[in-house]
């Protein structure tokens, strides 16, 4: 498996949680299995959403609550 970060463009500050808002995001669409965001809860400093965007091979438009763990540096 590979592994890939992306910047996120201007376009994802006005809630634009899709491919497009990624810089390169044409290339990423179309080589990429699957692509998750990582978008913070506005009310829980603690809480991310892992957001399937894109899966290949399975479920996409699904939202995964993540919980992070500041002594060890994890997501739960």
């Amino acid at each position: 498996p590979v592994l890939c970060l992306a910047q996120m463009g201007r376009s994802a500050d006005d809630g634009n949680e899709s491919l497009s808002a990624l810089h390169g995001g044409s290339a990423i669409e179309r080589e990429a299995d699957s692509v998750v965001f990582l978008i913070p809860d506005e009310d829980d400093r603690t809480c991310v959403y892992a957001t399937v965007v894109k899966n290949r091979h399975g479920v996409a438009d699904c939202r995964i609550p993540l919980t992070w763990h500041g002594p060890t540096m994890t997501f739960r």
